[in-house]
């Protein structure tokens, strides 16, 4: 939009001496129309029609093809019910205190006499001087068995291997007690691994 307000210089591209008439001139005749009103076409007002009703939700149509075929023979039973769900088996727990633990057969004596003639210490280990204390954990179970054996702190993957194969050569413990029965315990074993 541009609006003036005043003007101050007429400019018709002409010099002042070249103007030969200023007429005055009625704003209603600059407005007026010099086209015959019979040439004048008309727009015709544009009816926009409404837009058509929206198609209720009904059921998807089923595309053609061909019939199904009839069940072949009689409608099944329903399934029978399931059968419940079996108890859960108890696990008995694995203590780490009981009252009587468990034990080497022979005692601690025979338990290091079992483990310095079974060990054999790793190759690889003796050539680079690797020696430590391995401190091995395992689960004597309520048989006297060994399970669950695993390392808590090792030195070597070959030595750590090792503790835990002689580990598994070891005969049947006897069992820990607690409160009179006989129960599952853990039990923390330390081998050192010494060269001569």
């Amino acid at each position: 939009m541009l609006i003036f307000s005043a003007c101050t210089e007429e400019k018709t591209g002409k010099s002042p001496e070249q103007i030969t008439e200023i007429i005055d001139v009625d704003p209603e005749e600059l407005v007026k129309d010099t086209v015959p009103s019979d040439s004048i076409i008309q727009d015709e007002p544009v009816v926009v029609p409404p837009p058509p009703p929206p198609v209720p939700p009904g059921p998807m149509p089923v595309p053609p093809g061909p019939d199904p075929e009839p069940w072949p023979g009689p409608i099944p039973e329903p399934l029978p019910e399931p059968p419940p769900a079996p108890e859960p088996i108890q696990v008995d727990p694995i203590l780490d205190f009981t009252d009587v633990e468990a034990v080497f057969p022979g005692g601690v004596e025979a338990m290091m006499k079992f483990i310095s003639d079974n060990i054999k210490y790793p190759e690889i280990d003796k050539e680079m001087g690797t020696q430590g204390r391995v401190y091995v954990q395992f689960v004597v179970e309520k048989d006297g068995s060994l399970s669950n054996i695993s390392i808590m702190r090792g030195v070597s993957k070959t030595i750590d291997r090792e503790a835990k194969r002689v580990i598994r050569l070891m005969p049947k413990w006897k069992p820990a007690e607690a409160a009179g029965k006989i129960v599952r315990c853990r039990s923390r074993l330390p081998i050192t691994f010494v060269l001569d």
